[in-house]
């Protein structure tokens, strides 16, 4: 089989098992084939016609090669062919449909918890790639969506910090997806993939606000004119490149051990219509291509990812990946959930029950200085709510709390005690900010028992019993 995938043509000992027994794996090779008769003649205008290696052929061939992988395998071949694997369905994704086709799947599965670490993060890679969705860990899907907010993300990383004190459980074991936009997703990023501490991610905001954001007014408005970013975005970069996972491409975190379907939002700007885009550790099943409504890519280096999430207009430069221009992507989505709930239910399928939705925002202030006037309709005044509109995260809190059941769908948003702007340095105002997180889960303990409760339910028997059975018939289908 291996000299198929690497000269196209069939090795000696396929021409000396037909005229004596024919092996297992080659009657189940050519049973895949006849089900699909194109493939068949493919196959052999591949083989004998053709010098060029033919992708689909190759795919199917490496899948034929998995099916033969004793459970448990530590063979450096094994793990060689796995990894050839993983490269044709990054390099191809059209070939994703045929390997799926293939019932390489449980192959897979059952190669991602066989004890060998290396074995088990190649194929958690290529199950990512397909579009395969792990099994939940509770009743239902657990989805976490953050909101955009600058350094105001020491609001939800507040709020985390405590659910993680009641739950007992790191936020990467407490959620099956998780999406964020700008700061959000840094936090889900910080979090879910390099597992950091909340300690961690709080001394990671305020290095950001005293290296970021305090800038000289004239250097910084020479930049703007120059750049159109006031701040150095290569500052940015260095803390976000401080994460040791930050330069693989996003499909490759999800090689480690329960990391969570993650997506990270951006706006691509540089198209008639400005449009969100995630940046995912993940594909679609090939099923679903019709049904994706987001343009998404998982193969783009991490920390650029976030780099275009977080590149708002006026604070820092834009960022070109491939085709697109990408910038912040709080200026159409700053509350990504209803992306999140969308993504969650492509990949786990619309019939799959939401354990619980927990939507965090960065704070909102509504309070008007008594005594002051109503405010003017000059220029300013109107584009100041103009951005303030369509950064608005209300909206979308509201259609989904009334399409949500209550016991699902749960939203964090703290009333700033003061207007705190999303590049604010000052740590007293900083420290403000946690203040006022700790205030409103003080004044709201029914709102996080019902989230802890919902968070950690455990399944039911029922739903044990389908586990237990469908690995049953998984182990069975691989013998």
């Amino acid at each position: 089989m291996i000299e198929v995938i690497l000269t196209g043509f069939p090795p000696r000992e396929f021409y000396r098992t037909m005229a004596g027994p024919i092996p297992k794996q080659i009657i189940n090779f050519m049973r895949k084939l006849s089900a699909y008769p194109r493939c068949v003649f493919k196959q052999f205008n591949h083989n004998f016609l053709s010098t060029s290696p033919d992708p689909s052929s190759s795919i199917t061939l490496l899948c034929n090669e998995l099916k033969t992988f004793p459970s448990g395998s530590k063979n450096l071949r094994h793990l060689d062919q796995l990894g050839k694997f993983v490269v044709q369905l990054q390099k191809d994704p059209e070939c994703a449909r045929e390997v799926w086709d293939n019932g390489v799947v449980p192959t897979l599965v059952e190669l991602s918890n066989c004890g060998q670490m290396e074995m088990e993060a190649q194929a958690r890679m290529a199950l990512s790639l397909l579009g395969y969705a792990p099994p939940y860990a509770g009743r239902g899907l657990r989805i976490l969506s953050i909101d955009g907010g600058g350094t105001r993300g020491l609001i939800p990383i507040a709020i985390l910090k405590h659910l993680e004190e009641v739950c007992r459980l790191p936020i990467h074991r407490m959620f099956d997806y998780v999406c964020g936009t700008s700061t959000g997703a840094l936090v889900a990023a910080l979090l879910c993939i390099k597992k950091a501490s909340i300690v961690e991610v709080e001394s990671m905001y305020h290095e950001m606000s005293t290296k970021v954001f305090k800038m000289n007014n004239l250097l910084g408005i020479s930049q703007l004119f120059l750049t159109h970013a006031f701040y150095d975005g290569k500052l940015l970069q260095r803390i976000i490149r401080t994460n040791d996972e930050a330069d693989n491409l996003m499909y490759e975190t999800s090689r480690l051990k329960d990391v969570p379907r993650l997506s990270v939002v951006s706006t691509i700007v540089n198209r008639p219509v400005i449009q969100p885009f995630l940046f995912t550790n993940y594909r679609h099943h090939p099923n679903n291509a019709e049904n994706v409504h987001y343009l998404c890519s998982s193969d783009v280096i991490g920390w650029e990812a976030l780099m275009a999430s977080t590149a708002a207009p006026g604070y820092f430069e834009e960022v070109r990946i491939g085709p697109y221009v990408h910038q912040d992507g709080g200026i159409l989505t700053n509350n990504p959930c209803g992306i999140a709930l969308h993504e969650a239910r492509l990949l786990w399928g619309k019939s799959t029950p939401i354990q619980c939705i927990v939507s965090l925002g960065t704070g909102l202030y509504t309070k008007r200085p008594a005594g002051k006037k109503e405010p003017s309709t000059s220029l300013k005044e109107k584009l100041t709510k103009i951005v303030a509109s369509a950064t608005d995260t209300e909206a979308v809190h509201t259609i989904l709390k009334d399409v949500l059941p209550a016991s699902a769908y749960f939203r964090f948003q703290p009333e700033l005690s003061e207007d705190i702007l999303i590049d604010e340095s000052n740590p007293d105002k900083l420290e403000q900010l946690v203040r006022d997180a700790e205030r409103f889960l003080r004044a709201n303990p029914n709102l996080v028992q019902q989230v802890s409760e919902s968070l950690t339910a455990p399944k039911t028997t029922i739903q044990k019993a389908q586990d237990w059975a469908d690995t049953y018939w998984n182990k069975l289908a691989n013998r």
